[in-house]
């Protein structure tokens, strides 16, 4: 019967967007560098009641060809709280972890774009 109240939900998403390492390139020597950078994102959330908790990860890599791909960063999430009605208390906690520091990108010295973390306590009020 406990089992049965969980309502579990999963998100995938796929795409492609501007700015990461390639502002720090020169322009793109190739048809496909011109696809920016590719990201993936996974996200779960569990609920049971009021209550719930989840987590994902989203990870930013740059395609070389329809086979190679470098993954440079993953940004990882997880929270907890309660929601009721159109208000929301919570806990999240985010953080950012470059996948190879000081990484040699397309023979340009580049750091990795940021590394750390956050965590915040909140209220959230949302119209219906």
């Amino acid at each position: 019967m406990f089992f049965q109240a969980i309502l579990l939900a999963a998100s995938i998403e796929a795409g492609v967007m501007s700015g990461g390492i390639y502002n720090y390139m020169s322009p793109p020597k190739k048809a496909y560098d011109s696809a920016r950078v590719l990201y993936t994102s996974l996200d779960v959330q569990a609920k049971y009641g009021v209550f719930y908790i989840g987590g994902g990860i989203t990870t930013y890599m740059s395609m070389q060809d329809i086979t190679t791909y470098w993954p440079w960063q993953s940004d990882y999430r997880i929270g907890a709280g309660l929601k009721i009605g159109n208000m929301q208390i919570g806990y999240e906690h985010e953080c950012y972890h470059p996948q190879y520091p000081y990484l040699m990108i397309f023979r340009e010295q580049f750091t990795p774009k940021y590394e750390g973390g956050h965590d915040k306590i909140f209220i959230r009020i949302t119209s219906k």
